[in-house]
């Protein structure tokens, strides 16, 4: 397995100081991150990793603004594809530690790609948090069925 691509494909950073006159406080700034698998070709797995910040404005009311909104995506060849992929009925199967290890190299291009792309914004001071790809897999399979050590994906070729 490696990775052949790494691109941003939605990224908005709102100047809360400016437009809303509001200073970023780290006790108040929420974060959430999801993501998506998808089999792209035969050989290609694609990640969609998706990034969100937003602050809290008021406690009593829970009032939330966005500060960061961002979409990327990894792509990975896999180069031996049925050491990694199953198929059990209509549902294409990813190895949990494969997913695990594609979640780990994506979320730190990320991190990097956000360092590099936010200095001098609002969110530079406050980088990703550590983020745990087993939690985040483990995160999703509450919602899906289950298949052992093998993640559902979805199959773009369909």
């Amino acid at each position: 397995m490696s990775l052949i691509t790494f691109k941003e494909v939605n990224f908005s950073l709102r100047d809360i100081g400016y437009l809303d006159n509001i200073a970023v406080n780290r006790n108040r700034l929420l974060f959430d991150v999801d993501f998506d698998v998808r089999l792209k070709e035969k050989e290609h797995v694609e990640i969609l990793l998706h990034i969100e910040y937003v602050h809290l404005i008021d406690e009593n009311t829970k009032e939330l603004t966005p500060i960061f909104h961002g979409d990327f995506i990894s792509i990975f060849k896999m180069d031996a594809v049925r050491e990694y992929l199953a198929t059990e009925g209509e549902n294409v199967l990813l190895k949990k530690e494969v997913l695990e290890s594609m979640l780990g190299i994506t979320v730190s291009t990320t991190r990097g790609y956000l360092l590099a792309k936010t200095k001098g914004s609002a969110i530079y001071d406050f980088p990703l948090p550590i983020i745990y790809p087993q939690e985040l897999i483990d995160s999703k399979l509450e919602k899906e069925e289950i298949y052992g050590d093998f993640f559902p994906i979805t199959n773009r070729d369909k």
